[in-house]
């Protein structure tokens, strides 16, 4: 199953408008899908538009303008067959007034906003990798917090209808792939929301989208490996308390990758552990 994108051809144009103090350039690039999958088989549109090669929404136009952004990117079968889609992408730059809106919701642009979310964080190193721990090697009482912000992206757009199964599928989900220039898992989505709309003759659906960024990454999550028990013999099943006198008091100490017990000297290990689902965003097609 492959999808192999092939540009067409570019055209472009461009017009000045004195009355609303706007110089418009707008272009348009055409590509061809050639898509193979068994018999009776098909891509959807948003795979098609998923794929690389495929411009995204607000992608530069090129060297040549590079304040012309990508407004639309469409796919269509072609006639009579199943396996070839014909891709249109449109790029537009416009200085114009504000309060200008478009009178169809589906040709009004996509909002950014922009936000930080602030709270606390749990650390058990420093920012150069330091591991937190006294000069016998062992824990603090109370581990350190520091007050750690994320980003928060909340795109929202217009379009014709709004599909359940994929905001069911990337909400709660990392970026497999970079995504906008974000590094892959540093971006989580934090859900997506649908409201249908209807205006004048217009029926289209508003959807709301929120992304979290971290520049550290939100998958693996990497956790001292430290315990109250150690193993005798590396990978085996036998254990004893960690505190020299056999009974629990709550003495933690550094074990290595094997289970075993480090000494105070010894690099610390980390358990890494995967929290959340990684997902291809290029589906929502933003």
């Amino acid at each position: 199953m492959t999808i192999i994108i092939k540009p067409v051809y570019a055209s472009q144009s461009a017009s000045h408008t004195l009355d609303n103090f706007a110089y418009v350039n707008e272009y348009m690039r055409q590509f061809v899908a050639i898509t193979s999958l068994p018999p009776n088989q098909s891509y959807e549109d948003t795979e098609i538009l998923a794929a690389t090669g495929v411009p995204r929404r607000f992608d530069p136009f090129g060297p040549d303008d590079l304040g012309a952004l990508c407004v639309s990117v469409t796919a269509k079968h072609a006639a009579d067959t199943d396996t070839v889609w014909n891709i249109e992408a449109k790029y537009k730059t416009q200085s114009a007034s504000p309060g200008d809106q478009k009178e169809n919701p589906l040709e009004r642009p996509t909002k950014w906003r922009y936000s930080s979310v602030r709270g606390t964080r749990t650390v058990d190193k420093d920012r150069d990798g330091k591991p937190f721990l006294n000069t016998a090697g062992g824990m603090f009482r109370d581990a350190p917090e520091i007050i750690y912000s994320t980003s928060r992206y909340t795109v929202t757009r217009n379009q014709l209808g709004f599909r359940a199964e994929v905001a069911d599928t990337v909400s709660n989900t990392v970026n497999i792939t970079p995504w906008f220039g974000k590094s892959p898992g540093t971006v989580l989505c934090e859900g997506i929301q649908g409201d249908e709309q209807y205006e004048g003759e217009y029926h289209f659906w508003t959807v709301t989208f929120v992304f979290h960024w971290d520049r550290y990454g939100w998958r693996p999550t990497e956790v001292l490996n430290m315990g109250r028990r150690q193993l005798l013999v590396a990978n085996g099943d036998e254990d004893e308390p960690t505190s020299a006198s056999g009974v629990y008091d709550g003495t933690f100490v550094k074990l290595a990758e094997d289970g075993t017990a480090l000494g105070p000297q010894d690099e610390p290990w980390y358990e890494k552990f995967n929290l959340y689902d990684e997902e291809h965003f290029e589906k929502l097609v933003i």
